[in-house]
């Protein structure tokens, strides 16, 4: 034991316990009720202290492991990651003497007893043992969550090296006029490389500080509801459908005012950053017109703004929305680092589009007409500038289902804890509409978690709408194809146009993706239900469709 690396009091004990279950997570095993008490004990000695709320429910626990008739529980070995492995971090941080997060003891506790140790198993295990998945789909789905191909054990030949033809006008009819409507905007690359100092303006910016049309305005009544077409907007504004939707809430529900935001700079920030989309099938201005709206409902109808109780969460969700894919190039990151793109070398292949769209977001703001936040004090601008880089960087697919499992554990440990120091748990308490997010970092992955339901929103949308979303994924993600065949690649899962898309991986995908995300933000969100409840009926006419598919 190295000297002056533990706080006064129980260290021995609180090491030999922290060892001794950190192996048995690993290897399997049997947790002994002492392994806990000096746990206990060791979190109760060790300085600062830890509150006498903590110390309460301290005691509770130590009685219960005392009138246990549980000498030991099993505990099966496991190479993913658990919950206690996440939770000995806490543990290693008692050790270290640091202030520990009590709420996160008491959940091992909880899980210790339980013996429930492999809650979180492995993304790659739960997608290969589901039988009814293609493989194309099962490595379609662990390539998006970060995981490898090479899992399903199945070597997949190399595509033709001829090139692909490719229709340069691939969306027709109405699919196109919701894409392509109204003037032309800049290129992306133009836009952001003009003169930082620059105060001209494109010669198409409308004045969208006037009172909208009546045909904008019916479309805009519908955005306070929870089904939304972004297709009709992008119509009934001629194309700019993100600079209308994003002035008009700000200006409803006084975020403008409250933050002194002037309406020319908004005005002009927000067509920049329209300017700024490229005219891809799916990540385009529409799109993020549509996870604007959809973030707009969960801070109003779903009551996050009121939950969180922070004047800066509704500036934070709204900027967040409005450029969470400022500049998108079409691909995705793993095509960036794979062809050693600039982005993916800038930063070192690290969410390289994600990175580059808050960090084009923050370039903009630093303009002379585009500085609407250049008035906040330092602290905010500190803070606001905090929730944004973590939102969007959170819209990295790679780190959905490490976002997804701190989120259940904290609110496993905030529901633990609360009904361990509440009397009589409330019907509130049990789903999570008691639970408080007052912690910074907290109060973070819940906005993360907020923007993640949101870029998925039109998986609630009606149902024609999001057939129309998917289609236009899935003609983005087979031009990506059509680019890695002509540059001799492998093509991706789902990305051969010769083959089939993603429309034969949608019940895949909800069950994987989806329905974890929404479940388990309904769980503390309550008010969200009614989103569940689309995605779920969404999904239910995909599982027809596929049934239909397979009988013919």
């Amino acid at each position: 034991m190295l000297p002056g690396l533990y706080p006064t009091g129980k260290s021995l004990e609180l090491d030999v316990s922290y060892k001794a279950i950190s192996l048995m997570s690993t290897h399997g095993g049997t947790v002994e009720c002492h392994c806990l008490m000096q746990v206990i004990r060791g979190a109760e000695a060790c300085k600062p202290p830890c509150g006498q709320d903590a110390h309460n429910v301290l005691r509770q626990y130590r009685a219960q492991c005392s009138t246990s008739s549980k000498a030991s529980v099993a505990v099966s070995g496991t190479d993913g990651e658990t919950p206690v492995r996440r939770m000995l971090g806490v543990l290693q941080a008692i050790i270290n003497g640091q202030q520990p997060d009590m709420r996160a003891v008491h959940k091992l506790h909880e899980l210790i007893v339980a013996g429930d140790l492999s809650a979180d198993r492995n993304i790659q295990d739960i997608i290969t043992q589901d039988n009814d998945l293609d493989s194309d789909v099962g490595m379609n789905l662990i390539q998006l969550l970060g995981g490898s191909n090479d899992f399903y054990g199945t070597k997949r030949r190399r595509n033709s090296c001829t090139s692909a033809s490719s229709n340069d006008s691939i969306l027709s009819g109405r699919f196109k006029d919701a894409f392509m409507c109204g003037d032309s905007p800049s290129r992306a690359s133009d836009t952001m490389q003009e003169e930082e100092g620059s105060s001209g303006e494109p010669s198409h910016l409308p004045n969208i500080a006037t009172a909208p049309i009546p045909e904008v305005e019916a479309v805009l009544r519908t955005a306070d509801h929870w089904h939304f077409d972004a297709f009709r907007l992008v119509e009934a504004s001629q194309g700019y459908p993100l600079s209308t939707l994003g002035f008009w809430l700000m200006q409803q529900n006084r975020v403008a005012k409250e933050f002194k935001l002037e309406p020319s700079k908004l005005a002009k920030f927000l067509r920049r950053v329209e300017d700024g989309y490229n005219d891809t099938p799916y990540h385009s201005k529409a799109h993020a017109a549509d996870v604007l709206q959809s973030m707009h409902t969960l801070l109003t109808l779903g009551g996050l703004a009121s939950r969180m109780d922070d004047e800066l969460i509704m500036l934070a969700g709204y900027l967040s929305a409005i450029c969470h894919d400022l500049d998108h190039k079409g691909v995705n990151n793993d095509f960036l680092i794979k062809t050693s793109n600039p982005l993916a070398i800038q930063y070192n292949d690290l969410s390289p589009l994600e990175n580059h769209h808050v960090s084009q977001t923050f370039r903009l703001l630093q303009r002379d007409d585009c500085g609407l936040l250049r008035h906040l004090s330092k602290d905010k601008l500190v803070r606001l500038r905090k929730l944004m880089i973590d939102m969007v960087l959170g819209t990295d697919m790679k780190q959905h289902c490490t976002i997804i499992s701190r989120f259940q554990t904290v609110l496993q440990v905030k529901l633990h804890s609360h009904q361990m120091t509440t009397a009589g748990a409330t019907p509130a308490a049990a789903d999570g509409q008691a639970i408080k997010f007052e912690d910074p970092a907290d109060r973070s992955m819940l906005l993360q978690m907020a923007l993640k339901c949101a870029d998925l929103g039109h998986l609630a949308a009606p149902w024609a709408v999001h057939q129309r979303w998917v289609a236009g994924l899935e003609e983005e993600l087979f031009r990506q194809g059509d680019s890695e065949k002509q540059l001799h690649m492998l093509v991706s899962p789902l990305m051969d146009r010769t083959k089939g898309g993603i429309t034969k991986s949608q019940v895949g995908f909800f069950d994987v993706v989806a329905m974890p995300l929404f479940r388990s933000w309904c769980a503390v969100l309550t008010d969200a239900r009614p989103m569940l409840r689309a995605v779920e009926d969404n999904r239910r006419k995909w599982k027809t469709f596929e049934q239909s598919q397979s009988s013919k």
